[in-house]
């Protein structure tokens, strides 16, 4: 894992957190809840990695739309 995580990384590292919580829905209807739970708690730290970061750009364009609507 890399020590910053820039915005483009960020969106892809959602992206898979995304496709790992969707596996994780399908192997815990399938039964196979301890899988299920690994994938969920890599997904979680996926996503608390990628969380700031993407919301800091969407802070950051908000501003910038704010400053042009001004």
């Amino acid at each position: 894992m890399p020590d910053k995580v820039n915005y483009f990384q960020a969106r892809i590292m959602m992206t898979k957190a995304t496709a790992k919580f969707r596996l994780a829905a399908r192997l815990r209807k399938a039964g196979v809840h301890e899988a299920a739970e690994r994938l969920e708690i890599e997904a979680r730290a996926l996503a608390a990695i990628c969380q700031p970061v993407v919301e800091a750009r969407i802070a950051e364009s908000d501003a910038i739309l704010a400053d042009k609507e001004e």
